[in-house]
């Protein structure tokens, strides 16, 4: 491969990097978790999410990947997890998905650092919030399915 044809194609790569979505900024527009019990994420507890309140949607206007994190000891091993996730803003409710979480999927990533390991999955991409927009997550399954989870975060990333 000569030098010209090696420039050629880190430019292109670049460039479908660039255009090709979201490319996650060093600080995210929106990152918040909450903590889950002890013995497990009971199924009457929905954890809420707002990015994007009634009264100042600064986030509104622009495209996000919606990512879904969950964090456990590193020596815990996850098990498949059902979820409802609903999103609201303040006409209704936008959209209900049921999802399964399986920690050793595809669409899964997994990181281990400091003693944490972090799953994370794409739960949106390209989506543009609206004012009061909300994500509820509600545990289809009981709480042992669940033990040795410490938090579930949500994190907006903007997109190009």
């Amino acid at each position: 491969m000569t030098a010209m044809t090696r420039y050629v194609a880190g430019i292109t790569l670049f460039l479908i990097l660039i255009s090709g979505g979201c490319i996650p900024a060093d600080t995210p527009a929106y990152l918040k978790f909450e903590e889950i019990p002890n013995d497990g994420w009971p199924q009457d507890y929905a954890l809420e999410f707002t990015p994007c309140p009634d009264d100042s949607c600064g986030l509104a206007g622009e495209n996000y990947q919606m990512t879904l994190i969950l964090r456990t000891p590193a020596r815990h091993t996850l098990s498949s997890l059902p979820l409802v996730v609903t999103y609201d803003d303040d006409k209704g409710t936008l959209a209900e998905d049921t999802i399964v979480l399986k920690p050793e999927s595809k669409e899964m990533s997994k990181h281990r650092e400091y003693g944490v390991c972090e799953y994370e999955i794409t739960l949106r991409d390209k989506l543009r919030l609206s004012p009061g927009f909300t994500v509820t997550l509600t545990p289809l399954a009981d709480e042992t399915k669940s033990s040795g989870l410490l938090n579930v975060g949500l994190r907006l990333d903007q997109c190009n």
